[in-house]
């Protein structure tokens, strides 16, 4: 059985919102616009081109690093970086698995660099 709403006639006031319940209308914000020159999407892109170069450099100390020890020490030692954590919290997720399985905070092994 198909139904069909037939829309209401204009002087319908009983389908009409109560006056009481209606939103009052938002002013609209006044357009402002620059008279100097806008430099926020060169610097925006300035910003991420140098991201971007610090993510290349990253990731390929981190392969050179992997690569050293998949050869077996052949290939020449690099440090690892350690902006790399940033992308690859293994440690601290296996740290999170042995402590939910024994119960135990891991030991604090302190980093390999010295300050």
């Amino acid at each position: 059985m198909a139904t069909q709403l037939a829309s209401a006639p204009e002087g319908n006031a009983a389908l009409r919102a109560p006056e009481q319940c209606r939103r009052p209308a938002r002013p609209r914000k006044r357009l402002v616009r620059r008279t100097d020159a806008d430099h926020s999407q060169a610097l925006r892109r300035g910003f991420q081109f140098v991201f971007l170069a610090l993510n290349l450099w990253l990731g390929s100390q981190f392969y050179l690093w992997v690569r050293h020890f998949e050869t077996g020490g052949r290939s020449p030692a690099v440090a690892r970086p350690a902006g790399v954590e940033g992308y690859l919290p293994i440690a601290g997720l296996m740290n999170l698995k042995y402590w939910l399985l024994t119960g135990r905070v891991p030991p604090f092994t302190p980093p390999p660099c010295s300050w």
